[in-house]
């Protein structure tokens, strides 16, 4: 910085301090200004959203990002671009998302959801150079309260089971997984068959199959 202060004629340095004061008595810093000031120069491709959100899940997809993911990924997305496909994405302001958050996302978790979905979006089109600034970088985040997880009473295992066997018979291996050997129900729906022993009492849990991508064996209860 020194340096660079160093190289200037004394207009220059001159010129500097005046307008870093204007600045000041303005109670704005110089990065602010620039920010805005990055924000109103047209960008030179302008990208309609309808296709930032296409090119969006191609790169989610091409990542390894998973099926369910990438489905309500561009569900979303398509939902908050409904009416304006051919908008360029540069053109969406922070105020249109707070309003458009403010219709839509009616609780806390919803509005938590949305602004991490919309993030993903404008975060992806400002690597590509399509937009200077995240909008949802200034929209107001929102604090969740993790709730304590619901365990069900050996009671009311034994009804969901009951039910299951006599309404739902072909559920009834995905819910003796779920309840019975502590699978994630995705997971559950995920395995074949032949990834179950029921000799010895093991689930083979692929990575394919897991919520975490790792390997894992998982020992059947004698419930199960």
């Amino acid at each position: 910085a020194e340096e660079a202060w160093s190289n200037l004629t004394v207009l220059d340095r001159a010129q500097v301090i005046a307008t870093w004061r204007q600045i000041t008595l303005a109670g704005l810093t110089v990065q602010q200004v620039w920010d805005t000031h990055q924000e109103l120069v047209p960008i030179a491709k302008p990208v309609p959203l309808e296709e930032a959100i296409k090119l969006l899940i191609e790169s989610k997809r091409s990542a390894n990002k998973r099926a369910p993911y990438l489905k309500n990924l561009r569900g979303m997305l398509n939902q908050f671009a409904q009416g304006r496909e051919a908008v360029s994405v540069a053109t969406i302001r922070t105020a249109d998302i707070e309003a458009w958050l403010a219709e839509h996302a009616t609780t806390p978790g919803y509005r938590h959801t949305w602004i991490n979905r919309l993030s993903t979006l404008f975060s992806f089109a400002k690597r590509q150079e399509w937009i200077r600034q995240n909008p949802c970088d200034r929209v107001e985040r929102v604090v969740i309260e993790r709730k304590r997880p619901q365990i069900l009473t050996a009671e009311q295992a034994k009804t969901c089971a009951t039910l299951i066997r006599d309404e739902l018979p072909v559920a009834l291996g995905w819910l003796s997984l779920a309840l019975f050997c502590g699978l994630r129900p995705e997971e559950a729906e995920q395995l074949q068959w032949s990834e179950i022993d029921l000799e010895k009492g093991i689930v083979k849990v692929d990575a394919a199959a897991s919520r975490v991508r790792w390997r894992r064996l998982v020992y059947c209860t004698p419930g199960a």
